[in-house]
């Protein structure tokens, strides 16, 4: 695979990773900076949604982040970790109103969870089909 297919791949894969936490994700901005070696997206707003899925007693009520650099190692992709630096980030919450445990709903989660975790696995390795060497998967990736 080209370094040119890698940038569409990691282009599509943190496209539809980012959308789900990132109000204003611009897939545009996105491309823009892989081309220019690290990923670096300014002033980001968090959806009011994004933590949900790690079940904090909170609610957002709006949130930013300042940037984010993603450094791709180009030239080992898959074999060798993304890393993310976040600068400046701003939280506004308050304590959630659904604060009660139902094992029930715990369960639905847990399984939501788990589901998501093979999508975005399934995702990465389908968008790295034909690139050489192993490619690891890290079970905190989602």
């Amino acid at each position: 695979m080209s370094i040119s297919q890698h940038h569409g791949v990691v282009s599509s894969v943190l496209n539809q990773i980012l959308s789900a936490y990132i109000e204003n994700f611009n897939p545009n901005q996105l491309n823009v900076g892989i081309w220019g070696g690290d990923i670096r997206l300014k002033n980001l707003k968090l959806k009011r949604g994004a933590l949900d899925k790690f079940r904090l007693p909170i609610d957002v009520v709006e949130g930013s982040i300042g940037s984010l650099v993603l450094t791709v190692p180009w030239t080992a992709l898959g074999s060798r970790p993304l890393k993310a630096a976040i600068d400046n980030i701003y939280l506004l919450a308050i304590p959630s109103s659904k604060s009660k445990f139902d094992p029930e709903d715990d369960e639905r989660h847990k399984q939501a969870t788990k589901m998501e975790k093979l999508k975005n696995s399934e995702l990465l390795l389908s968008s790295t089909a034909g690139t050489p060497g192993n490619i690891s998967t890290d079970e905190n990736f989602c």
